[in-house]
């Protein structure tokens, strides 16, 4: 039996991986990617690579499963019910037919004509209680079991390790069984962590011969993908190595771990060859005290925790001492930038709105403008200019009128802003967009650094729009 468990913040609490239940979902596992294989190659009419295009995008709702999920019981429909259903079809609907209008009523016309077509795969994913069941572990399974290192989901872990696989290869085609691959090459983890690239192959050979037997349209490159994912941790270097090598980060976090091993009492355990064996004989208690000396180490090492003074009464893993190291990093030039989109005077525009309905939709408007529609612009862009279309997995979040989309650097930051620089009709609002660099050949910003970049960009709202439009002419009052 493995001890391991996922630091909670900002619970800051460790859950423990029950072993006996994750070990029963490798059924469910193959058959989720069995179904979503399916419903692929049948809005795919059986084109292996739209089949796999369609796939990567689907399967990376697996990760996003809180945009689709509804509180309310489901039932079949013909109607779109919030922006992030918006979303799961124009990822689909992209990669069959191109958008033929970019005005906003077109574009709500368009995806909406489309619901029906989808329906099933919808219901499925929105309903079933299998991908609930497998969401939920990918969450609460930590992406590496060692304290210090354990405060990462699986679940963010393999999603950044998809995008990764795209952001690393500048001006790069559609190579979606990479993303795929990216994806799941870690996805036995949650049964067993041991020998977690096993496991994840043994899941990927029950998907083929289930694929096989059903005569799926996609054989040649689940085999591919398989290869890559029994392949991601040898010493042959490509692009899967490389992604997931990032994103776990591990030579950044490892040099603050290594400095402060002597502290807990589990640390000779991290040279040990049978680590997960060391661990275990310390038991869940010290565990847990290990987890969270490590993280409020890191946490001193990484945040200016002067700026957070007034938080620290409320989270106890601020309540540590910072500690000042003058690292020069050479990071060179960005593969992808993270852009910043914003609403501006979300709360005026809503309660604008006479009544409850119409407020209503005003909320999922903004949410649409900021998260669906600005994905779309960017992502049209890139195919009007032969680049590959923007992953699924870009969108890292959009809530509360504001959105975090990766963008690959082939498209420069002027390139970006000038695809947002018009009012957007008919509602005469012009998104407030910022754009840093985040991802390197070596290196990913954390959020620390991204918003302290943003911020110091935040002046430019207050800058006098010209755009406005001018109903009249002549002296006027102000209304009161």
């Amino acid at each position: 039996m493995v001890l391991r468990g996922k630091l909670l913040l900002p619970d800051f609490k460790v859950s423990f991986v029950d072993e006996n239940k994750v070990s029963n979902l490798e059924g469910k596992i193959v058959d989720v990617l069995f179904q979503l294989a399916s419903f692929s190659c049948e809005i795919a009419d059986n084109d292996e690579k739209k089949a796999i295009d369609i796939y990567a995008d689907v399967l990376s709702f697996l990760y996003k499963m809180p945009m689709l999920f509804s509180y309310s019981p489901y039932t079949s429909s013909n109607y779109v019910f919030n922006a992030f259903e918006y979303f799961f079809i124009y990822v689909i609907f992209r990669h069959l037919e191109d958008i033929s209008s970019l005005k906003l009523e077109d574009v709500f016309k368009q995806l909406e004509s489309k619901r029906k077509e989808y329906d099933k795969l919808i219901t499925y994913i929105v309903t079933s209680s299998d991908i609930r069941e497998i969401y939920e572990a990918l969450l609460y399974t930590p992406a590496d079991t060692r304290p210090g290192y354990n405060f990462t989901s699986l679940v963010s872990h393999l999603q950044l390790s998809s995008l990764l696989t795209w952001a690393l290869q500048p001006e790069s085609v559609d190579l979606n069984y990479l993303r795929i691959a990216g994806l799941l090459h870690d996805i036995g983890k949650q049964i067993n962590p041991k020998h977690h690239v096993t496991a994840s192959s043994e899941i990927l050979k029950k998907l083929i011969e289930s694929a096989d037997k059903a005569g799926l349209c996609m054989g040649e490159s689940l085999d591919k993908i398989k290869d890559l994912v029994e392949k991601h941790h040898t010493r042959a270097e490509n692009v899967l190595n490389m992604a997931d090598r990032l994103a776990a980060s591990a030579d950044r976090l490892s040099g603050i771990v290594n400095r402060y091993l002597k502290e807990i009492p589990m640390g000779e355990c991290y040279n040990d060859a049978n680590s997960y064996d060391c661990i275990e004989k310390y038991g869940k208690e010290k565990y847990e005290e290990a987890s969270k000396t490590l993280f409020k180490r890191i946490v001193g090492e990484t945040l200016e925790l002067s700026r957070f003074t007034k938080d620290s009464k409320f989270f106890e893993f601020l309540n540590t001492q910072e500690v000042k190291r003058s690292e020069e990093r050479k990071l060179g030039s960005p593969k992808a930038y993270l852009v910043y989109i914003d609403f501006p005077g979300i709360q005026k525009f809503i309660t604008s709105f006479p009544n409850l309905r119409d407020m209503s939709f005003a909320s999922t408007l903004v949410d649409f403008l900021t998260s669906v529609y600005a994905f779309i612009l960017i992502d049209t862009e890139f195919k009007n200019l032969g680049k590959s279309r923007i992953p699924a997995e870009a969108l890292l979040s959009g809530y509360g009128g504001h959105s975090y989309i990766v963008v690959r650097s082939d498209l420069g930051k002027d390139q970006i802003k000038k695809l947002f620089e018009n009012v957007i009709e008919p509602i005469d609002v012009k998104l407030d967009v910022k754009i840093v660099d985040f991802i390197y050949e070596d290196y990913v910003k954390n959020f620390n650094e991204v918003w302290a970049e943003i911020s110091s960009q935040q002046y430019e709202k207050y800058l006098i729009n010209f755009d406005e439009q001018i109903y009249s002419l002549g002296l006027h009052e102000v209304c009161t």
